[in-house]
């Protein structure tokens, strides 16, 4: 049976790079930092990081 810690960090996992692929795709769009910070929760300095990838 799988415990529910690990079930947990699953979910975490899911939600996280769901949220990086919003945060790219409203960066193609031009959209603010403050923006993309407030609808993903994601960190300026990961959104950043992603800016560069792109």
């Amino acid at each position: 049976m799988i415990e529910a810690n690990t079930i947990k960090k699953a979910e975490t996992t899911a939600i996280e790079k769901r949220n990086i692929e919003i945060a790219k795709k409203m960066l193609i769009k031009g959209k603010p930092l403050d923006e993309i910070i407030e609808f993903t929760d994601l960190t300026e300095e990961q959104i950043k990081e992603l800016k560069t990838e792109l």
